[in-house]
């Protein structure tokens, strides 16, 4: 019970302290409820809690869960890339009953240096594909909130600010996106939810294709 009493005390430091040193701002989803939005463009990585066991509690990855993306569409070959990891907060429980967690602060999605979506990219070449969303560690997480922006605002500068709020939020279903190409590229934002912490992440899809409806209409 006490273990328990203290793990319960520990977790929400830990987030708090992320979302005071990350700067994260809240921001409004299309349903009305607050989400978190990375906006920091600083890197930070701080201890909170200093671990006294070596053992981590069995099922539970030492850090934050890497995202691959995965891009599924019967008529072309399946696609699979790495998102790039923003910022991410975790907590890590040991067999006695202490913990140990972390902050990493990063920029946000539309401030990442365009270059660095080489190998985070994705390219539609068919309408109405899936975006599968395959975390690591085999520790999915407990929610997901995506959003997306037009590929042209990822500029790498601090006009990103400007428009870290305009994103429109993305319907997730089963860690599985719909899309469509509309003849757009965009950049996707990923926030993932754990009891152990939150993390988030980003990817680009590059469309060139043009949807059914434009093709035939």
């Amino acid at each position: 019970m006490v273990k328990k009493a203290i793990r319960l005390v520990i977790i929400p430091l830990v987030i708090f302290a992320f979302t005071v040193g990350c700067n994260i701002t809240k921001i409004q989803s299309s349903s009305g409820e607050n989400r978190n939005s990375e906006l920091s463009s600083s890197t930070d990585i701080s201890e909170e809690v200093t671990p006294n066991a070596r053992s981590v509690k069995q099922d539970i990855p030492e850090s934050a869960p890497q995202l691959d993306v995965v891009l599924i569409n019967n008529k072309a070959p399946e696609q699979q890339i790495r998102a790039i990891q923003l910022t991410n907060s975790w907590f890590i429980e040991y067999e006695d009953g202490t913990g140990h967690g972390y902050n990493a602060c990063s920029s946000g999605p539309l401030q990442v240096d365009p270059s660095d979506y080489a190998n985070a990219n994705l390219s539609l070449e068919s309408a109405n594909s899936e975006i599968e969303l395959r975390f690591s560690d085999n520790y999915p997480p407990q929610s997901v909130f995506a959003r997306c922006w037009l590929a042209e605002y990822a500029k790498g500068g601090q006009n990103a600010h400007d428009i870290a709020d305009e994103g429109e939020f993305v319907k997730v279903s089963g860690n599985t996106i719909f899309v469509s190409a509309d003849e757009n590229d965009y950049i996707y934002e990923i926030q993932a939810e754990w009891q152990n912490g939150m993390s988030w992440y980003a990817f680009r899809v590059e469309c060139r294709a043009i949807t059914e409806y434009h093709r035939y209409g």
